[in-house]
């Protein structure tokens, strides 16, 4: 009777964590790294995404990739119903990032606090239309230098 016992419990055991294994696991996926905020619209992402708290105006920082064989237009970015960003060619096999030496860090003319959410539209000419919201982070470690 002990044996039953135990080779049913065994058996439960190895069925219930079974769901967490394979190729397609959830466990198995690595999403873009990164604390802002990941979004995809038709073949294009936006990664590290958030704005960054400023008492006159805010930093915006971000990554567009393309990782199509065709070219796209980001059409415009709003922020918070303010233009952030407008016509801007994104080659194909591209990535534009905001915020690092070669493009400084985006601004948005509104003092904002951290912890709280910003509406953002952004439209492309080919992959379509993101609404979503981007986080306000504090200017601190890592966006110390963002700080306006």
């Amino acid at each position: 009777m002990q044996t039953a016992k135990l080779t049913s419990t065994l058996l439960a055991l190895l069925l219930t964590t079974g769901c967490a294994t394979g190729f397609d696991a959830a466990t198995q996926q690595q999403d873009p790294t990164g604390n802002g905020r990941y979004l995809e619209v038709g073949e294009i992402s936006v990664q590290n995404f958030v704005v960054v708290a400023g008492t006159s105006s805010s930093s915006v920082l971000l990554k567009i990739f393309n990782d199509t064989a065709q070219a796209d237009r980001l059409i415009e970015m709003t922020i918070n119903n303010q233009p952030v960003l407008s016509d801007l060619f994104i080659p194909a096999n591209t990535k534009i990032a905001y915020g690092n030496s070669s493009n400084p860090a985006l601004q948005i003319q509104q003092a904002t606090q951290p912890g709280g959410y910003l509406p953002v539209t952004i439209e492309f000419e080919n992959a379509g239309i993101i609404e979503t919201s981007v986080l306000v982070v504090p200017a601190v470690n890592q966006y110390r230098e963002f700080a306006n």
